[in-house]
């Protein structure tokens, strides 16, 4: 089923289109190459949207954030990963569903993208995706449910325990976009967390065979290294499947800056 609505197409830059259309009250993107666009369109999908989407439409995704002032020039937050990936043929895809949380609703507008992607983008049916920060308990949420969908997953310092971040009550009181918090009591929210809570759900993705990287600085005072990465690590591991590994950073802590942002270990995993 698509829930496609007529998409508007702009020039991103000399190298690259992006076209925009809205479904359930979101907006999706698509950045595509002009030219040398991979046979098998591989897509990799940024979560949350505001990483590659250019500075006019930060507008677009609600509950953004406290935003990095951009270099001179600089296009997008994610620019040296757009840049390559863009330049390899990958296509970058994201839903502007704001701050989620791996929400039950926010799932199902990522299912919808997700089925506008196959059927009218054509895009490859396994997707790459990149978790940053938040974007970690939604990509997380997303993959577990729809695991032969997801080839792999990068984490940025991702949040994957919302006991550790943002902390039970203001994760229920949070909410994205066109409402897409948790419809339910926070009873009912915490006695279902090992539904949603990312680290609860790394055994089943390790069964999966999901690979998955996660860089994370070891100064992250926001979201500790310790009880987000190296917690869901260890439960992933335990589980005796699939493969994960993460690049701790010195020093780093949580925001925007070149160990994350340039990578060259993490460009390498998204495209191997």
């Amino acid at each position: 089923m698509s829930f496609f609505m007529a998409s508007e197409t702009k020039e991103l830059h000399e190298n690259a289109v992006m076209h925009s259309f809205s479904f359930s009250g979101v907006k999706g993107y698509v950045i595509e190459p002009r030219a040398c666009i991979r046979s098998d369109r591989k897509s990799v999908w940024f979560m949350p949207a505001w990483m590659i989407l250019p500075e006019e439409e930060f507008v677009q995704d609600g509950n953004l954030g406290k935003l990095e002032p951009r270099y001179e020039g600089q296009l997008l937050e994610h620019e040296f990963y757009a840049k390559r990936l863009l330049e390899q043929g990958y296509c970058l895809v994201c839903a502007a569903v704001g701050i989620t949380l791996g929400s039950p609703i926010g799932t199902i507008r990522f299912q919808e993208f997700y089925e506008i992607l196959t059927h009218d983008f054509d895009v490859d049916r396994k997707v790459i995706l990149v978790g940053q920060s938040n974007g970690g308990i939604m990509a997380t949420n997303w993959a577990v449910r729809f695991p032969h969908q997801v080839e792999r997953i990068l984490y940025l310092y991702p949040a994957l325990d919302m006991r550790s971040w943002p902390g039970l009550e203001k994760a229920y009181e949070m909410r994205g976009g066109t409402s897409m918090g948790y419809d339910m009591s926070y009873e009912e929210f915490t006695s279902r967390l090992w539904q949603f809570n990312p680290v609860e759900q790394a055994a089943a993705l390790a069964a999966d065979g999901i690979k998955i990287l996660s860089l994370h600085g070891t100064a992250d005072t926001l979201v500790p290294f310790e009880t987000n990465t190296l917690q869901f690590y260890n439960r992933y591991i335990a589980a005796g499947a699939g493969n994960m590994s993460y690049i701790t950073l010195p020093g780093i802590g949580h925001g925007s800056s070149a160990p994350v942002y340039e990578s060259r270990e993490a460009l390498a995993f998204l495209t191997e």
